[in-house]
């Protein structure tokens, strides 16, 4: 047999990349849990098996105490609970690995009705933008499921179609997105009737039956009616822009069309999957409404991004042979489709090359920290959580120090602290945004910001007795510096995250009131140690932070040490060279802010805080043209910047 054969050339590349593929992906799965969500779930899974009951109502906070609240999560959070507790942190893992594995075997088994070399690009770039949800939480079990419900029609097969209100079962349990299996089966039911001359009745008829059965399967949970209206109330919710506040400042819930790593590519997907229903040959109208509702889906926050990849992979593989029939008979003919065959191939070998080439870092790799006493800490990614992510010295201190009972706390600090503290703490505020509303986390974000209007009311009302303010996930708030202005006394102070009591309440707890800080005494480590730090590239989060609060403070001078330290190990981190330019602008050191001003530029050109201090310092220094140039640029008003500017 001879091995260069052209079949044999693609059998064994094919065998490669997709060898490959499955190894990357799991690789990429048995690195870091990310989110710190996981914390809740694991929690309320183990109070509903500890009690044998399913509770309707806020049970873990002290705001919202009482205050319906539809579980419907419970069964994931049952499932993950028992797996965590015969099995330890590792053990979760690995449903991060079978949830992603099995559906991109799926996946990959759909487009492999199509040539691998023109699907392996797909599964490929899907993929890039599916890795940003490889944390643990019930948003993947629905991806695995609307796979699972594709299935079926993608290979009009009936057997697999009777199994869906099994699954169904499961999903109306285990997360909100269960509507999406009945709607697919609706819009086949409505859609695939239309222009059809080899229409599959029977088939058809089996998906009616199917469907009534999945619509039956929605009641087989403990709240039926508030589980089966919960999707009609988000859309509403939507339409109405009452819960605008949550999609302006919950990261996740904002729009994949801003800023984010994956645009690019979660449009690139977009236009590919509408271009391949331009090929409409034989169209069934079940995949552009296919299309059109997973868009619109998917379209709506970023933690939908991905829900994409399934409709898009269900439609390519519908379209390709009328697409491979157009390229024959229009553009290529036989020997330019086997010239383009090549080059796809060759474009899937360097893809598999540079996915190999991560597989080889990431087995070597680790990250180094800051720990809490500013020593490196290595840590390897291998089944290990995210330092960056997780509180660890700040939840480590609360249970060595005993806090007041009544203190606030920020969202995303909320699942690890109901973790590690339930139920003899009760949290202000943690990430289930629909039991605390919206008004209440508009009061939360104003207060967070600075706003001591809506700070002090915060604090009548719920009777606070101090602040647990983390910030691994945020820039630290302007709160530090309200809090610090009226007189709370700070107890706990890292790159983790910040603490302080109220004066009074400080009195009845004399351990804490000994650790009370004085910022001005804050100081990094010896600088002689930083070329060390440069070696082990330790992340920077954690000074970062500490140099950020000292600036909010006005400890300038403490704050620069730990930003020049940042800027020693990250040199093109340009929020700090920000910071230390607006140090000089407000010492008056003009030239020096302005060389730092424009290092940030330099790594960061569209940042607008960097630009609006630029013009600031040209107006310092009687370049009126260079600032009104700048003012013009980014559309600020030139007049009411002089006018600031001659007021401070």
């Amino acid at each position: 047999m001879n091995i260069f054969k052209v079949d044999n050339i693609f059998i064994a590349a094919k065998i490669l990349v997709f060898f490959v593929l499955f190894s990357y992906l799991m690789m990429s799965a048995f690195y870091n849990l990310g989110e710190v969500d996981y914390f809740f779930h694991l929690k309320s899974g183990e109070q509903i098996i500890k009690n044998r009951f399913i509770p309707n109502n806020d049970i873990f906070s002290f705001t919202a105490q009482s205050k319906p609240w539809l579980n419907h999560e419970w069964l994931y959070q049952v499932i993950i609970a028992v797996i965590y507790d015969l099995a330890g942190t590792e053990a979760l893992f690995f449903i991060k690995i079978a949830v992603f594995s099995l559906s991109f075997l799926i996946l990959a088994i759909f487009l492999l009705k199509t040539d691998w070399v023109f699907c392996f690009p797909l599964i490929f770039f899907s993929l890039q933008l599916t890795l940003r949800r490889f944390t643990l939480r019930p948003d993947n079990i629905s991806f695995f499921f609307l796979i699972l419900f594709l299935a079926p029609i993608v290979f009009k097969n009936r057997k697999l179609l009777f199994s869906l209100p099994l699954v169904q079962v499961f999903w109306v349990n285990i997360h909100g997105f269960f509507f999406l299996g009945p709607l697919i089966l609706f819009l086949y039911l409505v859609f695939s009737l239309i222009g059809k001359k080899d229409f599959d009745r029977e088939f058809y008829r089996n998906v009616r039956f199917v469907f009534l059965l999945s619509i039956l399967a929605c009641f087989l949970t403990p709240y039926p009616l508030e589980t089966l209206s919960y999707p009609f109330k988000i859309v509403k919710d939507i339409f109405s822009g009452s819960q605008s506040v949550f999609y302006d400042y919950v990261q996740e819930l904002q729009s994949p069309l801003s800023d984010f790593p994956q645009r690019a590519s979660y449009i690139g997907l977009l236009v590919f999957t509408f271009l391949c229903l331009g090929f409409a040959r034989d169209l069934n109208f079940f995949y552009p409404a296919l299309f059109v509702v997973m868009a619109a889906f998917s379209v709506n926050s970023l933690r939908n991004v991905y829900f994409l990849v399934p409709a898009a992979a269900a439609i390519f593989a519908d379209r390709y042979q009328s697409i491979k029939d157009f390229f024959l008979q229009k553009i290529v003919q036989k020997q330019g489709y086997a010239l383009l065959r090549y080059c796809f191939l060759f474009f899937s070998l360097g893809l598999c090359l540079n996915m190999f080439e991560e597989i080889k870092t990431a087995s070597k790799g680790g990250r180094s920290y800051f720990g809490d006493d500013e020593n490196i800490e290595y840590r390897s990614d291998f089944l290990s959580e995210d330092l960056d992510s997780h509180p660890h010295a700040l939840i480590d201190f609360m249970k060595k120090e005993e806090l007041p009972p009544r203190m606030f706390n920020t969202f995303n600090l909320g699942a690890p602290l109901i973790f590690n503290f339930y139920p003899q703490r009760l949290v202000f505020i943690d990430g289930r945004t629909e039991v605390y509303g919206a008004d209440f986390f508009s009061s939360y974000i104003k207060a967070s910001q600075g706003n001591v209007k809506q700070l002090e009311e915060l604090v009548e009302k719920y009777k606070l007795q101090g602040f647990i303010i983390s910030y691994l996930r945020d820039y630290p708030p302007k709160l530090i510096k309200v809090l610090v202005d009226k007189g709370y006394v700070c107890v706990y102070f890292s790159g983790e995250g910040i603490i302080f009591i109220e004066n009074s309440s400080l009195q009845n707890y004399p351990e804490l009131a000994s650790k009370a800080l004085d910022f001005s005494k804050v100081s990094p480590k010896s600088p002689n140690l930083l070329e060390t730090l440069k070696n082990s590239q330790p992340s920077i989060k954690r000074p970062f932070n500490v140099g950020y609060v000292l600036y909010l403070l006005g400890e300038y001078s403490q704050s620069k040490k730990y930003l020049d330290q940042v800027i020693s190990i990250e040199p093109n981190h340009a929020l700090s060279y920000l910071l230390i330019a607006d140090i000089f602008y407000r010492e008056k050191d003009y030239e020096l802010a302005y060389q730092y001003c424009r290092n940030a530029l330099f790594f960061k050109p569209k940042l607008a805080r960097a630009n609006k201090l630029l013009a600031k310092i040209y107006i310092k220094t009687a370049k009126f043209d260079a600032a009104r140039e700048i003012t013009q640029r980014y559309k600020v008003d030139f007049d009411e910047l002089f006018e600031e500017v001659n007021n401070e």
